[in-house]
Parts: structure tokens; sequence; C-alpha cells
């Protein structure tokens, strides 16, 4: 069995959470999230959502963003999951990491407040009515939708059941914000599998975590300006569909103002791969657009846009962790179907390479076409 690693920094500043969306759909006014005017978001509506909560509605056109081809798109043929070999994984004794968390120390079973707490290092005290006075267990996490499990050779992983849409109240998305310090570059990882038979068939979309700077994590279809930050999560449309879904102060909004996509491509899954995603965050020069958004698969390059404008003043700059997994949009709802597709997360890490990597681009240098990385497990 693996051993669990939590890292944490001593200037994390700020940590909240918004459980099974307390904030009406992913709004964060009226909850104390310790991020200064986040109002994240009524994005359970993906892009071309229809439906309403406390921020608005959302009718804008999903995958619509006209950066989804304004950099490269690169990367090599798609070969599978958890394909790197053991000469293409690195330890963490290798990278320089600001947070690092599996699960394989967590009691399996509801995943309960105080287990969330220590596991995040975020207060207990933040997990705020996750369960909407509807679960027996007033410990765990909206009705147990949210366990930790062991799988056979003794891993074990955090999973999620998406059994409706949204984040609003009675739903069983889940969303969390970590501060995690100030970096002007920065690695977001984790393993993500699209776990069982739910998943065939119905095309659910949905939003999976990514990270947020300066004063917030915007979204909802109200595009930000420098001081109102920025982020970079990702959307799913079933299993064969990735993209980054990017609110920033340079985004095009000529046709939507909705999150600009920036798809990974290639890109291939079926239902029970663990595939492992990378994000790479390089900050811009203040006054000018060469910030840089990479996304890995398995640590292959295949998302790239290099001229990004995240922030206009050096003060700007990557500081919150968004831990986000909801269905909503466009996408089918669950019960119509009887369906409660499942998501299973491990190995979260925030990190970048040490010395030791010296081939690995640094600063505002951007990797060439089909670049790989060595994947971080521990």
């Amino acid at each position: 069995m693996k051993t669990r690693w939590i890292v944490l920094m001593a200037l994390w500043g700020i940590s909240g959470v918004v459980t099974a969306g307390c904030n009406g759909e992913e709004d964060g006014s009226g909850d104390d999230v310790g991020i200064a005017d986040v109002v994240d978001e009524a994005d359970v509506v993906d892009q071309e959502d229809t439906e309403t909560d406390d921020v608005g509605t959302d009718t804008g056109s999903e995958d619509t963003g006209s950066e989804d081809t304004g950099s490269e798109d690169a990367g090599s043929e798609d070969t599978g999951p958890d394909d790197t070999s053991a000469d293409d994984e690195v330890g963490l004794d290798d990278l320089e990491v600001f947070f690092a968390l599996n699960f394989d120390q967590t009691p399996t079973g509801d995943y309960l407040r105080t287990h969330w707490s220590d596991d995040w290092g975020i207060s207990a005290s933040a997990w705020s009515d996750p369960c909407h006075g509807n679960c027996q267990d007033e410990e765990a996490w909206a009705g147990a939708r949210l366990t930790i499990e062991e799988e056979e050779g003794g891993n074990r992983l955090m999973r999620h059941v998406n059994a409706t849409k949204g984040l609003s109240p009675g739903t069983t998305g889940i969303q969390w914000w970590k501060g995690i310090g100030e970096h002007e570059e920065l690695y977001l990882s984790y393993r993500v599998r699209f776990h069982g038979d739910d998943w065939e068939g119905p095309s659910y979309h949905g939003k999976l975590p990514g990270l947020c700077g300066n004063q917030g994590c915007p979204g909802g279809g109200n595009p930000p300006s420098h001081e109102d930050g920025f982020s970079t999560r990702l959307m799913f449309h079933g299993t064969n569909t990735l993209f980054f879904y990017l609110y920033y102060a340079g985004m095009d909004t000529s046709s939507s103002n909705y999150g600009n996509s920036l798809p990974f491509s290639p890109y291939e899954n079926t239902p029970d791969q663990w595939r492992t995603v990378t994000q790479r965050v390089v900050l811009n020069t203040p006054g000018e657009a060469n910030g840089i958004i990479e996304g890995f698969l398995d640590g292959v390059l295949v998302a790239q846009k290099t001229d990004m404008d995240f922030r206009n003043d050096e003060d700007q700059v990557i500081s919150t962790l968004v831990f986000t997994n909801f269905l909503g949009g466009s996408g089918e709802e669950p019960t119509d179907h009887g369906d409660e597709p499942v998501n299973d997360f491990d190995e979260v890490i925030l990190y970048r390479y040490g010395d030791g990597f010296s081939e690995i681009p640094r600063g505002l240098e951007a990797h060439e076409p089909g670049a790989t990385l060595p994947v971080p497990r521990f």
C-alpha cells in the first residue's frame, strides 16, 4: 500500500468550501469561503444551459469560445490509461511539492467531515450543511455520495457519485476552494476515472478541478477583469471530450460571455480507465499577453495556448485550487435514465519540477509540440 502524502505550505492563505452547492449552483455569494468576491458560479450550466440559479440565467453557447484553436494543440497519439512506463514516472522527492494527497490512509466508507478536513488542510467548520438535512449521518457528505473506496491491491481513492445535475441544495455536486500560497508558475495533476456502465449511452457533461488566481474564481458567464481573477477548470462531455474551460481578463467574448474552450486533442477515453490529467499555468508579464496554459494527458502534451492575459499587476498570482466535480449544462439528467455516473479521483498534487529536470521548460517558455512529462506517482 502506498504511503499517503500531505504536504502543506505555511502560506496557504485562505481556504474554504462550498459543499454540494450550498451557494446554489457554483455561486460563492452569501457563503464566506475566504476568497474575496468569489462569484463562482452558475455554470452547472456549462455554457449552453438555460437553468437558473441565484446569480442569473446561463444562456451562452457551449464550446463556442474562439480560443479552442488559437494556439498549438500539441500532442501525440493517445495511448491509453496509465500508459507511462516506470521510467516516465517520478516520485515526490524529485519535485518541489506544495500539496500532495492520496487517500491510502483515509478510512474507507463515507468521507466524513473530520477526514476531509485532515486530508485537505481546510477547517472542518468550512464544511457547510453537506447533506442539506437529507442525510441519516450528518457527518457524511450529501448522503454518502462522496466515499473512500479500496481497490483490489489496496489502493484507496475518493469516489463521487453524480446522482443528479447541479451544485444547488439537494443535488450531489461537490466543490471546495483551497488556498495554496502565491505562485507565478504551477502544475496541478490528478488521476481521474469515469467509473461504471452509467457513462455509456446518455451524454453527461460536467466539470473537473483547476486553478484560480488573483481575487477569486470567476465563471458563470461573467467575463472577469484582471482584478477579478481567472480560473482554469476542465469540462467533459461524456468520456470522449475534455477541454479547458477558461475565464480570464483576456478571454474572447465576441461570440459568448461563457468560458473560452481549449480542447485536449487528441483525446480518447472509455469508462474505467484511469487517466492522469495535468495542467501547467504560467502567468504573463503584466501588460503583455504572453502567459501559458498547457494540458497533458498521461504525461503527453495535448493542449496549449501561449498568449494568455491573466494579470496586469505582479501582485496578481496563482492562489487557489478549486476542486469541483458535478454534472450540468446541456448534458442529460441522470435521474431521467436511472443512472448514477461515478468519478473516481486519486493522487492530487500541486508542484513544480526540481532542478534535476533541466530539459523541462521554466517560466515563459512553452513545451514543444508532442512533449512529454514524467508523471508524479506516490
